[in-house]
């Protein structure tokens, strides 16, 4: 059976245009394949899922710009902390003294 040219050409990966290893080859072919299964039972065509993700996308990104912004904002306003090296180090501290 012929793909319809909107199919993702699986069989490309790996191919001498894309040189992946066979395992990695497998992980992706895999990870296509369980989204196309799961894809198929929640949309009724490949158009509805690609609207669906436009429309996901569009909201994180707002999300994304909205985060950022407010983060120019607060430092525009002195609202900064001193950067130690560890992140996740620096946010239990901001964390611990905000309690």
């Amino acid at each position: 059976m012929a793909k319809k040219s909107n199919e993702l050409d699986v069989d490309m990966v790996g191919s001498q245009e894309n040189p992946l290893t066979k395992s990695e080859e497998r992980r992706i072919c895999d990870f296509i394949r369980k989204q196309k299964r799961k894809t198929a039972k929640e949309f009724s065509s490949p158009e509805e899922y690609e609207r669906h993700l436009a429309e996901k996308v569009k909201i994180e990104s707002t999300s994304f710009r909205n985060a950022l912004l407010e983060g120019y904002s607060d430092a525009v306003k002195g609202k900064t902390r001193k950067f130690y090296g560890d992140l996740m180090d620096d946010l239990k501290a901001y964390k611990a003294e905000k309690s």
